[in-house]
């Protein structure tokens, strides 16, 4: 039986991320105070990635093509971040027309993460909030353990529960890569009303001379009513809808955990345990 080890030791956690999206793309004007409200994070996330687009219109005619001056380049994204000491990302802040993410890839404990990852949404969510209106709040976590010794001994069952509701049952018998992904909603009232979609994604691959398997699992909470209330979303006084939210889904995504991997793991990575 081969050794299965999280990526990280005490924890299988590559990264976490925090994500607000929106319905309408943002706006030129809207991006370009977004990018300014850089300041407010510099001292945690100080280097500023940017991407441009531009934007052609294709007309089909006849007519002799008039030569016309090329669009000006636009922002079209933008990303925050603080570096560890071997270049890799430790932290970062993205915005995309849709969506905003705070990543984390050096996870410790949940309460000190995601501590961290509100401080640095909170210039952020009030114009968000006010401008856009937040349509869903969403928490992703990537898992990933090495099967160390002889990859083509992994078998479904030195990691996963059996009886899993998660996995098909057929993944039992393979001796060869596979993937499973599944998903379903849930209707909630809690801590306001939405729709959660889960996402229960595994996949067995081979990387780096040896078997790796990853788990990603994707919580997001479809507000019934988009929320447009910076105040609300942040209340320092209740904790706030967003850190409820956050908390909430925190707790679904052990849930999962722990029907989907075996009791052994589970110890190993303390995930009886508040992290």
């Amino acid at each position: 039986m081969p050794n299965i080890v999280p990526i990280a030791g005490r924890h299988a956690i590559k990264t976490v991320t925090f994500a607000l999206e929106w319905q309408q793309p943002l706006q030129d004007d809207l991006l370009l105070l977004l990018k300014a409200l850089h300041s407010k994070v510099r001292d945690r996330l100080p280097r500023v990635l940017q991407r441009q687009e531009v934007g052609f219109q294709i007309v089909v005619s006849p007519a002799p093509a008039v030569p016309e001056i090329p669009p000006e380049p636009r922002l079209a994204s933008l990303r925050f971040e603080a570096l560890q000491p071997n270049g890799e990302p430790e932290w970062s802040l993205t915005i995309e027309r849709h969506f905003l993410a705070v990543n984390c890839h050096v996870y410790s404990r949940w309460n000190e993460i995601w501590l961290r990852a509100r401080d640095l949404l909170l210039p952020f969510v009030p114009v968000l909030a006010r401008e856009c209106g937040i349509s869903v709040i969403g928490l992703q976590y990537i898992d990933q353990f090495r099967v160390a010794g002889p990859s083509e001994q992994f078998r479904a069952t030195d990691l996963f529960r059996d009886k899993s509701p998660f996995l098909p049952s057929h993944v039992f018998k393979l001796d060869d890569l596979w993937h499973s992904h599944h998903g379903y909603f849930q209707k909630r009232t809690e801590p306001t009303a939405h729709h959660q979609l889960n996402h229960i994604n595994v996949d067995v691959v081979d990387a780096n001379d040896g078997r790796l398997v990853e788990i990603t699992t994707v919580h997001r909470a479809l507000l019934d009513q988009p929320a447009t209330s910076g105040v609300m979303l942040l209340d320092d006084e209740n904790g706030g809808e967003l850190h409820h939210h956050m908390v909430a889904l925190h707790q679904v995504n052990k849930k999962h955990l722990r029907l989907l991997l075996i009791d052994a793991m589970c110890d190993q990575i303390n995930l009886r345990l508040e992290q």
